[in-house]
């Protein structure tokens, strides 16, 4: 992996660290480390990179050990991609991820 996603990683881990709703820099950080061809969307692929970071740095913030599932992420993808188009924008992704770190 890219530099890149290797930014979006650290800065997600800083984000879950600090507790607080992310900041738009945060926010464009993280989304431009997982949007890997830089068309502006995450399709489920690019998702399901993000997913699996997101639940290997919850299981070590939180000493937790749940099991990342391709199911899991997709039914993910679906409840995130609010108008079905089978693609998350940078809108849905802040609306997703400002509610699921509150």
């Amino acid at each position: 992996m890219g530099s890149g996603h290797s930014s979006a990683k650290s800065e997600f881990a800083k984000v879950l660290r600090e507790d607080k709703i992310p900041t738009d820099e945060q926010m464009r950080i993280i989304w431009n480390g997982y949007d890997k061809n830089k068309n502006g969307i995450l399709d489920l692929k690019e998702f399901k990179l993000f997913s699996k970071d997101m639940l290997d740095i919850t299981n070590k913030l939180q000493d937790g050990n749940v099991v990342w599932s391709e199911k899991g992420a997709h039914n993910i993808f679906k409840d995130i991609d609010k108008d079905n188009n089978d693609q998350i924008d940078f809108k849905e992704f802040v609306a997703w991820f400002h509610k699921m770190t509150k």
